[in-house]
């Protein structure tokens, strides 16, 4: 029984350049699983401002980690099988029966698997204590120094890889139990058929990335999200068509070249390409979506993390808010609310216990165009989620507000007269001549003229970054109670100010001593609802969800990166097995060294370029739904997004180029020797 053992032991050993690659990257799975699995459970995190939410970001984190590992191991082992296989065919050419082969397979996987998860679960614990401090960092929250382990994640760990290992070592053993004894020993010489190539499918995969490219870049409504999801699974499909078939279609084109082909430095490498691109050009696909996967995730997570400070300084632009409904629209009880916040405004002023006040009250309603006419949402009929989907390119956002507001951005207050209203349009996309249906006479029954005038400071109606998204207008009316009584919306009237003074918490909710005047202990008084926001606390709130993503796309990034650098790593060993033959006879037919070099040096480059090429064009591609769906959360900073990616694909190229001299270095030395 020792034998096995021993077999096993020299196996891994004597196929070190394939098994330890391997057993480190099992290793690097599994310390970051347990990490992110730990910190999903971790007190200090969820102690921290916004720790909650990325506790909640780890916990789904697991299953995206768990269910990659599952499918990515099993991949990897697919290599170790094929380069082992001749190796077993010749135990059972000299008397092993495959019974004996399969107690080896086993035993290699479990030494694997203990050295991995025995490795991977201590490097994964002392790792929780780093990720604890760049959390705090990224939370801009203080940590101990306290080591702890989380047995619940550990056991989730050691039994989740336990069973990947299963079905890895399964796998194994149904490749043995189901090829015959000849076809283990010819298996590694035995190469593809190169595939027929295609041209038609290549032009499909072509005019498919085109659709999902056109897909991508029409973002007219909130519809294009579901269809960004089509254009995906496009682009998934497309990139491996044009890797399996569109490689080899353009082989073809290559070797119709007599100048090109019959070249020395192409001529090897491009029949070397066609011969086996069947199963390499899906090696090639996954490099390139993973590629993408990577560029996308971290530009994007970056981008969302950096832009907080400048989305939450246009969303508050005072350190306190105060908001103020009333619970009836009456024009009573809109000149109480205003009457009341106005005061306190004043009265604290006075007493210098708050500072840069800004005031407004306003009527807000999101409005549309059907028909030709402005419609109203509140008053259409139908669910207000399909009408925005549906409207989604005309939607506009209305602000009705007293004179008395404008005069404080444009610094004197403007002549209106009885009947009339004057607006502000953010566009062109609509006129004073559109405000004239018959649909916002009804809504504005006491106006019958409007005068189109220019604000200066618009911000100062919309502090909601969101409302970027549409087409914005404020109407500035002489009598507001009665105008905005009249409304189906209700009135607010909002105060930003700043303050030196202390606050407190009542039931988990911000308050100041001098607030209690506008409220009663959950925030409501008797005609009003009224709500009190610290800029602070909503920052550490957005900065938990961000924050969290971010450190989610860290730790999909580090995988996603190994994935790809491991694919690449074993594309060019198994590769360099199956050359260094073919070489080996060029150089014996008089093909000279330095030409067989420069041949090795074509196709590797076409290897390695061709994937990062196409990934860095898809995430190109992809740049408009990004941007859109950073709008739609307040993430108004396309500038800083184009530089963040920018960089993203400059960093990632540089570690791709370090990677293309480690693996090209491995194939040369497996080739040349």
């Amino acid at each position: 029984m020792r034998l096995y053992p021993r077999l096993a032991v020299n196996g891994i050993r004597n196929n070190s350049r394939i098994y330890y690659p391997y057993i480190g990257t099992c290793i690097g799975i599994i310390a970051i699983y347990y990490l992110v699995s730990a910190l999903h459970t971790d007190e200090i995190i969820r102690s921290m401002k916004g720790g909650n939410t990325l506790s909640s970001l780890m916990y789904y984190a697991r299953f995206i980690i768990g269910l990659f590992s599952v499918m990515f191991l099993f991949f990897t082992n697919g290599f170790i099988s094929k380069r082992r296989t001749a190796e077993f065919g010749l135990y059972n050419v000299l008397g092993m029966n495959k019974r004996n082969i399969s107690i080896i397979i086993l035993i290699e996987n479990l030494i694997v698997y203990l050295i991995s998860i025995v490795s991977g679960t201590l490097i994964g614990i002392g790792l929780t204590k780093f990720a604890e401090a760049g959390v705090g960092k990224i939370l801009k929250s203080k940590v101990g120094y306290d080591i702890h382990i989380s047995v619940p994640s550990l056991i989730e760990t050691v039994l989740l890889f336990a069973f990947v290992f299963g079905l890895i070592i399964l796998d194994s053993l149904r490749h043995i139990t189901f090829t015959g004894a000849a076809q283990l020993v010819k298996n590694e010489s035995i190469g593809e058929k190169p595939p027929r190539g295609n041209v038609i499918i290549a032009l499909i995969a072509i005019v498919m990335l085109i659709i999902a490219y056109v897909i991508a870049g029409d973002m007219s409504g909130l519809k294009s999200i579901a269809y960004f999801f089509i254009a995906v699974l496009l682009v998934i499909i497309s990139t491996y068509l044009l890797f399996i078939t569109g490689f080899t279609a353009a082989c073809k084109l290559m070797k119709k070249s007599k100048r090109y082909y019959y070249n020395k430095k192409h001529f090897v490498s491009v029949s070397s390409m066609n011969f086996r691109m069947k199963r390499g050009g899906a090696g090639l696909g996954t490099i390139c979506i993973l590629t993408t996967m990577v560029l996308v995730i971290m530009s994007s997570t970056t981008c969302y993390y950096g832009g907080i400070d400048r989305m939450i300084d246009t969303n508050f632009p005072r350190d306190y808010e105060i908001d103020m409904q009333p619970r009836e629209n009456t024009r009573s009880a809109i000149i109480d609310q205003r009457n009341r916040l106005e005061a306190f405004m004043t009265q604290n002023q006075v007493k210098g216990t708050i500072s840069d006040p800004i005031f407004v009250t306003y009527s807000e309603e999101t409005m549309f165009i059907e028909d030709g006419e402005l419609q109203s949402l509140t008053l259409s009929e139908g669910s207000e989620m399909s009408l925005v989907m549906d409207h989604f390119k005309d939607l506009i956002v209305l602000h009705v507000v007293p004179v008395e507001d404008v005069s404080e951005v444009m610094g004197e207050e403007p002549d209106i007269d009885d009947g009339e209203a004057l607006v502000w349009f953010s566009d062109d996309y609509l006129t004073v001549d559109d405000l004239a249906s018959e649909h916002m006479k009804s809504f504005f029954p006491n106006i019958s003229s409007y005068r189109e005038i220019e604000i200066d400071d618009p911000e100062y109606f919309f502090t909601d970054t969101s409302t970027r998204m549409a087409h914005r207008m404020v109407i500035v009316v002489n009598d507001y109670p009665v105008v905005a009584a009249d409304l189906p919306v209700f009135t607010r009237s909002t105060l930003f100010f700043d303050s030196d003074r202390s606050f407190t918490y009542v039931d988990e909710q911000l308050v100041y001593p001098f607030f209690m005047s506008l409220h009663n202990g959950d925030d409501r008084t008797d005609a009003f609802l009224a709500d009190f926001f610290y800029r602070e606390d909503v920052r550490e709130e957005v900065y938990g969800l961000y924050g969290g993503l971010l450190f989610m796309g860290i730790m999909l990034c580090i995988i996603f990166l190994a994935a790809t650098v491991l694919l690449m790593y074993y594309r060019q060993v198994v590769e360099g097995y199956e050359d260094r033959n073919r070489f080996r006879i060029l150089r014996k037919i008089g093909m000279e060294k330095k030409s067989i070099a420069a041949s090795i040096n074509s196709q590797i480059l076409i290897v390695f370029v061709s994937p990062v090429l196409l990934a860095v064009l898809h995430t190109i591609m992809a740049t408009p739904f990004l941007m859109f769906f950073m709008k739609l959360q307040g993430m108004w900073f396309t500038d800083y997004f184009i530089k963040v990616l920018m960089i993203t694909f400059i960093v990632f190229l540089f570690v791709y180029y370090l990677v293309y001299k480690l693996t090209s270095r491995v194939y040369y030395k497996i080739v040349l020797g």
